[in-house]
C-alpha cells in the first residue's frame, strides 16, 4: 500500500474536531496570581478568572470521610488522575505530594467552578517554560471500504509560554498528523508514520560560528511492522516527553455494525493503549471471530498478543476444526465440554497424535493444566511400554504433581533399579518412598564425590607440613570437607567440586594436641598461591596470627625446597632433578 492509497481511506481530515478533543484531552491547570493572602486564579478547563483561592473551597467532600483511608494510596479511584492523598501528605520515594488549595507550584487540587483535577502552577514563572506535547490516537472507518478501519495520530502541541493572555483565552495548538495506520480484512494493517529528518543545507552559507545550516525536514516513511509502540503509562501530568492519549469514542463507532465489535468487548483490557496489535491481529487472522464465539479464549488471546506458540494453529483455516488441526473425536470432545483449549493442550494432544501413546482427553487436560510438554515426553520416555496410562491415573488419585513424579522416576534410572517394578513406581506412600530414594542417591553421590576427592589427595605430594605445633595437610574426602565447612561456619564445602577438578588446592591446619579438630581452613590457587586462610566464621584471633604467619612462611619456604631436593628417576636410567622434568607438568595441570 502506497502512501496516497492510505490518504484516500483517511478521507477529509477534520482538524476542527481534532482540536475540540485536543482540548478535553490536555492536562488542565490553575494558574495562579497574587499573594498568600489574596491568590487568585485562572482555570484553563472552565476559563474561569480571578478564582479566590482558599484552603477549604476546592477540597472534595469525600475528604472527611474518604472509603479508602485503610487501604494503599493507590488503589484509590483517581489514582490514575494523578492522586496522591486528599489531605494529608503521603511519602513516595523520598517526596511528598498534596492535594489541596493551596495554590502552591505544581500542587493538585479542584477548581471550585467546575470541579475539575487542575494542577497549580506560577500565572507568570509557572507557565514560562511549560509546554505540552500530546499525540491523540483517533479510529474512523475508512472513507473507501467500510470494512476497513483507519487509525490516525495527530501531534498536538501546546505552548502556554508563547500565549498571549491578553487577546486569547487559550494558546493556539499545533497539531499535524504524524500517524496513520490502515487495516484491511485478511491483510492485516499498514503503518506509516512522519519522521523528523535533519539534512545539511548545503546552499546556504555557514553561521557565525562558521558551521553549516541544518534543515529539518518532515517526511512520511512506511514501517514494515505494524505493532503497538506508544507507553500506556504516562499520566496526565507528565513532566515532559510527549503523552500517549486514545480516544476511546472513535474507536466504539469505527468498530459499530463491524464483525469484529463484539471480540472488542471481550478483550478490550487485553492490549496496550494505542490498540494496534489488537486490530492488526483480528484483520490479519479472520479466525478470531469464531474462535471468540466458541469460548476458545486462550487461544484468540494468543494470536492477540503474537505469542509464538501460534504455529500450532492453521490460521487460514476455514472452520475453528481446521484452525485447530484436531482430528473429529477430539473436536467433537472439545464442543461437548465446552473446553477452552489451552496452547499446552494442543501441544500435548500433538505429543499424543505422533507417539501413539494412549491417554485420554480427560487425562490430557489434567496433564495439561499442571505440566508442560516437556515433562509428559519425558515421563513416557520413562516409563516402559503401557505403563504410562497407569501412571497418569497414579497421579490423579494420589494428587502428585508430574514433575515429582518425574524426579521419582529419574531417581530410580540414577539408582539403576528395576524400572517395570509397579511397588516402586508406583508406592503406596509416595512421599516417604521418594524421600528414601533421594537419600539413597545422596549417599552414592557422596561415595563418588569422595573417590574423586581421595584421587586430588593423592597427586597433592609436598602438600603436608608440621610447625610450631602446627600440621597442615590436604583433606583426603569429601566428607572432611563438608564437617570442617559445618564446624567452621564457614563456606569451604561449597568448594569441594573445584578442589576435585583441580581448580583449587584446600589444606586443613591443625593443632598437634588435637589433630581431629577443626582449626583453620587454608586455599591456594591451583598455581600455588595463597588465596586465604580461614578459621571460625572465617574469622582468626589477632593474638594468634602472628603464629600463623610465620608458619605459612616456612610452609612456602619447605615446598620450594622440596619441588628442588626431590629428584625423579628417568626412562633412560638417568636421575634428573624434579625441576627439569616436571615444570611442563606443572603448567600442564595448571
Amino acid at each position: 500500500m502506497e502512501l496516497e492509497e492510505a490518504l484516500r481511506h483517511a478521507g477529509r481530515l477534520d482538524e476542527s474536531e481534532v482540536e475540540r478533543r485536543a482540548r478535553d484531552a490536555l492536562p488542565h491547570y490553575m494558574f495562579t496570581d497574587g499573594d498568600k493572602r489574596h491568590r487568585t486564579g485562572y482555570c484553563t478547563c472552565c476559563q474561569s478568572q480571578h478564582i479566590p483561592l482558599r484552603a477549604d473551597d476546592s477540597i472534595p467532600e469525600w475528604a472527611a470521610t474518604d472509603p479508602y483511608e485503610d487501604e494503599d494510596t493507590q488503589h484509590h479511584p483517581e489514582w490514575q488522575l494523578g492522586f496522591r492523598g486528599p489531605w494529608r501528605e503521603y511519602g513516595r520515594r523520598g517526596e511528598k505530594f498534596t492535594l489541596t488549595n493551596s495554590g502552591r507550584q505544581n500542587d493538585f487540587g479542584y477548581c471550585p467552578v467546575c470541579g475539575n483535577l487542575v494542577q497549580y502552577k506560577s500565572f507568570h514563572l509557572g507557565r514560562k517554560h511549560l509546554c505540552d506535547r500530546i499525540l491523540l490516537i483517533r479510529y474512523q472507518k475508512s472513507a473507501i471500504d467500510e470494512r476497513v478501519l483507519v487509525m490516525l495520530g495527530w501531534l498536538v502541541i501546546c505552548d502556554w509560554g508563547a500565549w498571549d493572555d491578553y487577546n486569547e483565552w487559550l494558546p493556539e495548538l499545533y497539531i499535524d498528523l504524524r500517524e496513520i495506520c490502515v487495516f484491511t480484512p485478511g491483510q492485516g494493517g499498514q503503518r506509516f508514520t512522519k519522521r523528523v529528518f535533519n539534512e545539511i543545507d548545503w546552499d546556504a552559507p555557514p553561521n557565525e560560528k562558521g558551521f553549516m545550516v541544518v534543515k529539518r525536514e518532515l517526511a512520511w516513511t512506511h514501517n514494515r511492522q505494524c505493532v503497538s509502540g506508544f507507553d500506556p503509562w504516562s499520566g496526565p501530568f507528565r513532566p515532559s516527553g510527549t503523552l500517549y492519549m486514545l480516544d476511546q469514542e472513535t474507536v466504539e463507532a469505527a468498530l459499530l455494525g463491524t464483525p469484529w465489535e463484539r471480540l472488542y468487548e471481550a478483550r478490550e483490557d487485553s492490549g496496550v493503549l494505542d490498540r494496534i496489535d489488537f486490530f492488526h491481529a483480528v484483520t490479519r487472522f479472520p479466525c478470531l471471530e469464531y474462535l471468540e464465539k466458541l469460548g476458545l479464549h486462550r487461544l484468540s488471546g494468543m494470536l492477540i498478543s503474537g505469542d509464538g506458540n501460534k504455529r500450532l494453529l492453521n490460521t487460514r483455516g476455514k472452520t475453528a476444526q481446521a484452525v485447530l488441526r484436531v482430528d473429529g473425536d477430539f473436536w467433537g470432545w472439545i464442543k461437548g465440554n465446552k473446553i477452552d483449549v489451552s496452547p499446552t493442550l494442543l501441544e500435548m494432544y500433538r505429543i499424543r497424535k505422533k507417539t501413539g501413546w494412549k491417554i485420554g482427553n480427560d487425562a490430557l487436560l489434567w496433564l495439561s493444566e499442571r505440566a508442560d510438554p516437556d515433562e509428559l515426553i519425558e515421563i513416557g520416555q520413562l516409563l516402559p511400554g503401557g505403563l504410562l496410562k497407569k501412571g497418569i491415573r497414579y497421579m490423579q488419585k494420589k494428587g502428585v504433581q508430574p514433575f515429582l513424579f518425574r524426579d521419582h522416576l529419574n531417581t530410580m534410572k540414577l539408582l539403576d533399579m528395576d524400572m517395570t517394578d509397579a511397588a516402586m513406581l508406583f508406592p503406596a506412600s509416595f512421599r516417604q518412598t521418594h524421600d528414601e530414594l533421594n537419600a539413597r542417591v545422596k549417599i552414592v553421590k557422596n561415595a563418588k564425590e569422595n573417590q574423586r576427592v581421595a584421587a586430588r589427595a593423592a597427586k597433592l605430594d609436598g602438600w603436608s607440613f608440621s610447625a610450631l605445633g602446627l600440621t597442615i595437610r590436604p583433606f583426603l574426602d569429601a566428607d572432611e570437607i563438608i564437617r570442617e565447612g559445618n564446624q567452621l561456619r564457614h563456606c569451604v564445602g561449597t568448594y569441594v567440586d573445584r578442589y576435585a577438578n583441580g581448580g583449587t588446592v584446600l589444606l586443613c591446619l591443625r593443632e598437634d594436641e588435637h589433630p581431629d579438630k577443626p582449626w583453620r581452613t587454608v586455599e591456594y590457587s591451583a598455581a600455588g598461591k595463597l588465596v586465604q586462610c580461614r578459621g571460625y566464621r572465617n574469622q582468626s584471633p589477632e593474638d594468634e596470627q602472628e603464629r600463623i604467619d610465620e608458619f605459612l612462611r616456612m610452609f612456602d619456604r619447605f615446598r620450594k625446597e622440596y619441588k628442588k631436593v626431590r629428584v625423579e628417576p628417568h626412562p633412560g636410567g638417568r636421575m634428573v632433578s624434579a625441576p627439569t622434568q616436571r615444570k611442563k607438568k606443572g603448567r600442564k595441570a595448571a
